[in-house]
């Protein structure tokens, strides 16, 4: 009788256990659905980084020293750049309404001013697919400039 009631207690214990590892297992599988369905978050290394600082040096100039609309703009374009960098492709029509819904600006604005001389300039790259227009990160001649340099200073 007493062997009975202790293995009646060890088995309510572990139900309970069984039934916290579910939850558990349920609170994860939503963790993992959310992160899924959020705008893939990449880390970028401090190499990356600097590499893509020296690069925004070089396209846009040194950022205004006075605060006001060319610091903003300024600002603006280096967002820009590094969002693009760190996403590297996807779609165009839905990474201008992310971007510009963020940043307070219109569709328009944003491809006609700020998207429109990367693609001239080489930074970005269009074209079709299945899917629709989609764009990917090129670097256009500074990008590949400073990657040579990279190479060249790694090798010594």
């Amino acid at each position: 009788m007493k062997e009975e009631n202790e293995l009646k207690r060890k088995y309510e214990e572990l139900l309970i256990k069984y039934e916290e590892a579910l939850k558990q297992i349920e609170t994860l599988k939503k963790h993992l659905k959310n992160l899924e369905a959020s705008p893939r978050k990449v880390e970028i290394t401090s190499e990356e980084v600097r590499k893509l600082e020296k690069f925004i040096t070089l396209y846009l100039g040194e950022k205004p020293v006075q605060v006001g609309g060319a610091s903003i703009r300024w600002n603006l374009s280096a967002d820009l750049i590094r969002r693009l960098y760190i996403e590297k492709e996807g779609n165009y029509r839905e990474f201008i309404k992310r971007f510009s819904r963020t940043r307070g600006l219109t569709e328009k604005k944003l491809e006609s001013s700020y998207l429109k001389p990367l693609i001239d300039d080489g930074i970005i790259e269009l074209y079709f697919s299945d899917e629709g227009l989609r764009w990917k990160w090129v670097g256009g001649k500074i990008w590949k400039e400073i990657t040579k340099q990279e190479s060249e200073q790694a090798s010594k």
